[in-house]
């Protein structure tokens, strides 16, 4: 490398390093424009071209030029563009760690150095300029990278915040990993890993030497070349016609280039030679599901029969119905694949995502866990991961995770909404307000509306509060917390006529004896408030809340309170407790319905007067400030 590359490049390096990829990537086009076959050049290029389809070019483009560079197979893997052969990745460069060679004298002779030495040292200094990255990062204090929310890890204490789960997830089994910042989110992830997953090669496909096309046309369909890759399997079919496996990457070949119906002959063929041919079946099944989408193919449950560990199957049934929202159909399927033992890291992740939507948060987590750990470049699996430990109430456990996602997917919303709540229950409300509107800014998304409402609620802002939960309302179903929600704030607006109605409906309708308790505390300060007050049905409701084990700690204290001051020491309360402020639940789980409902502008009104007084029933609605 004469003095001129030498220069540009390192100074193509530097830009990179001070965040500078404009300039970065003109300096590297511009080298590569004189030496195209530079490797370095292509994987550095790589780290700052914007879009995924430019960085698999830059790194194809290593590759064509060093076979075996294992940042390029490791890039491309994860941006799944290749499946490398295991021939290829055990012949992949390791890093020499002898010393290097003393630079010849100029009079001596020049020796040239053997292609070994030039590819091994294109390999270390490749090596050592992306630790050289990662150390930037490492280096730096500890903190979120600078275009997320940053975390706060102080904790403090808000109350009403409701633990999902009595058990602790066991510290050995949570995947806590240091997020990756958004300056490094153009290098594949791949690189941040200490290990890279085995390769999956294509589904059904058995090796077969026989004939050269045939794994020349394999090749070709893995880098997408499909014209030259079916005309490679043609001149197979023509010297053995009988050949399944030629049949099979044939139709493989046609439903990849969009050719349904002659990829479904394809398979026929093959499953005519070789009846038993699970992967045929299930390539058979993915072509009918492009010619008609609305209806499942039985050839999903054929392969699975003839072939109950291939995981494939399950995956892809799994997500025909995902797709039409039936998440139970997909649990179901998932867990027939984990009791076969056929479980992937993928088919773990999407167990843990339809899980997650019937809100078994305790159950996603685990498979979460399970999925994301066995694959820790699976992008999904950070998404699923810290959506699970959102949903447990572990925050700061799922802040990583989801900060790593948006560092290379911040166009999804229910990542910036899931964050957000682990940021609002860490401290961080500023930051959780950031997130919330930037969920929102792409999507109506009722999560998020409710979120935010809970900052609104949590700042005093009640009328703006109650305008975004009925928007959570209306783009989400409904739930008991939102339901909750809604009445505590019409209690602070002075609007105990709606508040009354949206918490009795409440009262009759959940099956958390946790919430019910807290629905009557409002309601027995509603009754407090009146003018006159209707004291005895106050204490009715406090001491309905007394026979609940299940109400939360800050609620019994508010009860043993109230009754202090309505019947004095002699109320049932064994061990009195002072009354604590209350502050809004902040946790909610995540709703994904599409189905929307009226909008409704709430309109806060004056306090009407009692009528009677009542004798209130767990179930019952109270009257008196209803009419």
């Amino acid at each position: 490398m004469s003095d001129q590359p030498q220069s540009m490049f390192t100074e193509a390096v530097a830009a990179i390093q001070t965040g500078d990829k404009t300039r970065a990537r003109e300096l590297l086009s511009r080298l590569l424009r004189v030496d195209p076959s530079n490797t370095e050049y292509w994987l550095w290029l790589s780290t700052v071209v914007p879009t995924q389809r430019e960085r698999i070019f830059c790194l194809k483009s290593a590759l064509k030029h060093d076979p075996t560079n294992r940042a390029a197979l490791r890039g491309l893997l994860i941006l799944g563009a290749r499946r490398p052969e295991p021939a290829e990745l055990s012949a992949a460069i390791g890093v020499p760690k002898r010393a290097i060679t003393k630079r010849a004298s100029p009079k001596g002779a020049q020796k040239q150095l053997p292609y070994r030495w030039i590819l091994a040292g294109a390999a270390l200094f490749t090596f050592i300029g992306f630790a050289f990255l990662i150390s930037l990062y490492f280096s730096r204090p500890r903190g979120s990278a600078p275009t997320l929310p940053p975390i706060n890890h102080t904790e403090t204490q808000l109350a009403l915040v409701p633990t999902a789960t009595n058990t602790p997830i066991p510290a050995d089994l949570r995947v806590n990993r240091t997020a990756i910042p958004t300056e490094l989110a153009a290098t594949p992830l791949i690189y941040f890993l200490e290990s890279t997953p085995s390769p999956t090669p294509f589904i059904g496909l058995t090796p077969d030497t026989r004939y050269e096309a045939f794994q020349s046309s394999v090749r070709a369909l893995d880098e997408g070349r499909y014209e030259e890759a079916l005309q490679l399997i043609d001149q197979v079919l023509a010297l053995n016609p009988e050949f399944a496996g030629a049949h099979f990457v044939r139709g493989e070949i046609l439903r990849l280039n969009n050719q349904p119906w002659e990829a479904i002959t394809a398979y026929d063929h093959a499953i005519g030679y070789e009846p038993a041919y699970a992967a045929a079946f299930l390539g058979s099944a993915r072509a009918q599901v492009m010619t008609e989408p609305d209806t499942i193919p039985t050839a999903f449950e054929l392969a699975i029969e003839i072939d109950p560990l291939l995981s494939d199957a399950y995956l892809y049934a799994a997500r025909f119905y995902a797709e039409r929202r039936h998440f139970d159909k997909v649990e179901t399927i998932l867990l027939q694949a984990v009791e076969a033992g056929a479980a992937s890291p993928a088919i773990m992740i999407d167990l843990s995502e339809a899980q997650f939507l019937l809100n078994k948060y305790q159950s996603a987590l685990e498979y979460a866990i399970q999925g994301s750990a066995d694959d820790p470049g699976s992008l999904k699996g950070y998404l699923v991961l810290g959506r699970a430990f959102t949903a447990v109430g572990l925050y700061n456990d799922a802040l990583p995770p989801l900060q790593t996602y948006l560092a290379y997917n911040s166009e999804d919303h229910r990542a910036w909404s899931a964050l957000g709540t682990s940021l609002l229950n860490t401290g961080d409300s500023e930051s959780a307000l950031a997130a919330f509107n930037t969920a929102l800014s792409m999507r109506d998304y009722a999560p998020a509306y409710q979120g935010r409402a809970n900052i609104e609620y949590q700042r005093g802002d009640y009328a703006s509060a109650l305008s975004d939960y009925f928007l959570a309302r209306q783009y989400g179903q409904d739930s008991d917390l939102l339901s909750l929600s809604i009445g505590k704030t019409y209690f602070n607006l002075g609007n105990s006529r709606e508040a009354f109605k949206e918490l009795n409906a409440l009262i009759s309708s959940t099956e958390s004896r946790a919430i019910r308790a807290e629905a009557y505390a409002f309601e027995a300060m509603l009754y407090e408030s009146t003018d006159p007050p209707f004291l005895s049905d106050a204490i009715t409701y406090w001491l309905y809340i007394l026979d609940i084990d299940e109400a939360a700690p800050e609620i019994r204290a508010m009860a043993e309170e109230h009754l202090r001051n309505l019947q004095g020491e002699d109320y049932r309360s064994p061990t009195p407790k002072p009354a604590l402020t209350f502050t809004p639940t902040l946790e909610f789980p995540v709703i994904t319905a599409t189905s929307a409902q009226p909008e409704v502008t709430p309109t806060p009104s004056a306090t009407p007067g009692p009528t009677r007084s009542p004798t209130p029933k767990p179930t019952a609605t109270p009257r008196g400030l209803i009419p």
